[in-house]
């Protein structure tokens, strides 16, 4: 049975996988991914093949790493072919982790429309249609992200974690700053799903979630969502089989 690896690089941190045929049977999250971090992956776990997306640029002893000690190696870019279409101005520009996730969530919901969010540093919430396409979607700060700025651009408000008492409104400093981070981003997804159903003429939106805040950020949304933190690392690997004849 082939064993297949994902890397999905981050900004703040990289996720690995590890898949025996289409199973997923390890995942570890560290800091940095590292020649000596792969080579005791790839010996321990005998994998044959891989995937690689990134957001961040790519040490290319990485790279090299990859390319000589797989039998089939495989960075995701805009060129890569894709089992969905991507409708998308600038795809050079489009990230492969939202392209990623897309296809995780189309594999998970095909033939439906659904809403793609992965809360992380930056949280994005993409479309993808009933016909499979990426269609795609906004960008904001993440839940983090929104706390550390107002903490670092303001000379009084302190920073918060993103967990805690999260109430309808604030009732102090801390809760103020935490509900509007928490609850403001739940509002524009909840406000993106209106938009969706209005523009494509669709009775429903399925809500994938993802990213390092997914579980939080699902927590106060007013509707249901499909919390997955292992999105994009199946989207990897339903794209490294789609190429497997390349």
């Amino acid at each position: 049975m082939t064993k297949s690896l994902t890397i999905d690089m981050g900004n703040s941190s990289a996720k690995l996988a590890i898949y025996a045929g289409d199973v997923l049977i390890d995942r570890q999250r560290v800091g940095k991914v590292t020649c000596d971090l792969l080579a005791s992956v790839v010996e321990q776990h005998a994998i044959e093949e891989g995937i690689l997306s990134s957001v961040t640029k790519i040490d290319g002893h990485i790279d090299d790493f990859l390319h000589c000690h797989l039998r089939r190696y495989m960075r995701l870019s805009h060129s890569t072919p894709l089992p969905i279409g991507v409708k998308y101005g600038t795809p050079h520009t489009l990230g492969s982790d939202r392209v990623a996730t897309a296809v995780g969530a189309w594999y998970l919901n095909p033939g439906a429309t659904s809403l793609v969010v992965d809360a992380g540093t930056a949280a994005t919430i993409d479309v993808v249609d009933a016909q499979g396409n990426f269609l795609g979607g906004n960008i904001v700060a993440g839940i983090s992200t929104r706390l550390k700025a107002l903490n670092h651009y303001t000379s009084a408000l302190p920073l918060v974690e993103a967990e805690g008492d999260t109430p309808a409104w604030g009732h102090d400093t801390v809760t103020a700053l935490r509900s509007g981070a928490v609850l403001g981003l739940a509002a524009e997804v909840e406000a993106t799903v209106v938009r969706v159903k209005e523009q494509l003429n669709v009775d429903k939106v399925t809500v994938f979630v993802t990213g390092g805040d997914g579980a939080l950020l699902a927590r106060y949304m007013r509707m249901e969502a499909r919390v997955d933190n292992d999105l994009l690392s199946n989207g990897l690997y339903r794209i490294l089989r789609y190429n497997e004849g390349n």
